[in-house]
């Protein structure tokens, strides 16, 4: 299948997006619909480029086996500004009396009596105090999705993110890679999936990946390498 790029380079960069590490930006096209562009480059400690070759591509079908499965997510389309590679997803924040509040707040506002340690991004999180969290605090599914049959909770949905990592080998569900939305009535919200590029082994060569599909030897074998991916939870 293929899928469009799209072209950013007349949208009008806003501000840059301090969460995570590499160069994204909140920008709005002609009409003034909001979109948040993330490169795939970034740089190390002198300020040199990197790129993360692979992150558009992983990040775009990440989303799409997402919405096949129906698990709430960012949508995202693969982009460019000039000859900088990426992708784009509109702000999934609707109303301007709304926001988000990642993990890392969460877990630091909420979790005192279950936990009285400051989360950090880095870190691995205790999966049953963000269960809690879940059922006691979020509690309700994300906005403008609808519930299925025996998932209707916000700990129902991210169970789904949580068995859409596994599929992905997303190692990337840090602290800062799931939320809540506050409503402009204060009620909380799962905020949908969202960050998935280190997913899928974007990562490896053309040559690796052929390897490790028509390999004999078993330690190449894929069901070998996924298992390398590890989770943020403990």
């Amino acid at each position: 299948m293929n899928y469009e790029i799209f072209d950013i380079s007349d949208f009008k960069q806003e501000e840059f997006e301090p969460l995570g590490t590499k160069s994204k930006y909140w920008c709005s096209d002609s009409l003034g619909n909001h979109y948040l562009f993330k490169s795939i480059e970034t740089h190390d400690s002198n300020n040199s480029i990197i790129l993360r070759d692979g992150e558009d591509w992983s990040e775009k079908i990440s989303c799409e086996l997402a919405k096949k499965l129906l698990i709430p997510c960012a949508d995202y389309e693969l982009a460019r500004d000039k000859s900088v590679r990426g992708v784009i997803t509109r702000n999934f924040i609707s109303s301007d009396n709304a926001y988000l509040v990642t993990g890392n707040e969460i877990l630091k506002n909420y979790s005192a009596p279950i936990n009285t340690e400051v989360q950090k991004k880095s870190e691995k999180q205790n999966i049953m105090h963000v269960y809690i969290i879940l059922r006691r605090i979020i509690r309700n599914k994300p906005l403008g999705f609808n519930s299925l049959p025996s998932i209707k909770s916000a700990a129902d949905f991210f169970t789904g993110y949580l068995m859409l990592d596994a599929l992905l080998s997303n190692q990337d569900r840090h602290s800062e890679n799931w939320g809540l939305i506050v409503t402009g009535k204060g009620r909380f919200h799962l905020a949908p999936t969202f960050d998935h590029a280190a997913g899928l082994g974007r990562n490896e060569s053309d040559e690796t990946k052929h390897n490790r599909l028509t390999s004999q030897d078993r330690g190449q074998h894929v069901s070998n390498y996924v298992q390398r991916a590890k989770s943020f939870f403990i």
